[in-house]
């Protein structure tokens, strides 16, 4: 029997969090504040509030316009913090520290914060 060789199976896991803001920001503020800062090819789709941020050949950020949270929990948060608006944000864990170094200069641009897509929401991770 021959030796097979392993391949290499290692598959990205994802980041899933939140950026949420105590202005009313739109999808095209956010877009111009990332243009601004991110020197990555930037798509831009805004009937649908989505915004693709590229990373390389095979990944990239992607952004979306939530409906606020209607969980009783969730709310509590939401109001707790003023939340007007969120998005969610997407990408592989290789590219974490690049979405931190985009949104923390965003956050620093329009406000807002990141935090965990957890039951929480903790930890808030930008602010």
């Amino acid at each position: 029997m021959k030796n097979k060789k392993a391949k290499n199976t290692k598959k990205s896991s994802y980041i899933d969090c939140y950026y949420m803001n105590t202005n009313e920001i739109g999808s095209r503020d956010l877009y111009e504040a990332i243009s601004e800062v991110a020197k990555n090819k930037i798509e831009f789709w805004e009937a649908a509030d989505v915004i693709e941020i590229e990373l390389g050949e095979k990944s990239s950020i992607d952004i979306e316009k939530l409906s606020m949270f209607r969980d009783v929990d969730d709310k509590k948060f939401l109001d707790t913090h003023n939340v007007n608006v969120i998005y969610g944000i997407k990408t592989d864990s290789e590219h974490r520290e690049d979405m931190e170094k985009i949104f923390r200069d965003v956050v620093g641009k329009i406000g807002g914060f990141v935090c965990s897509d957890s039951d929480d929401f903790m930890p808030i991770f930008i602010r």
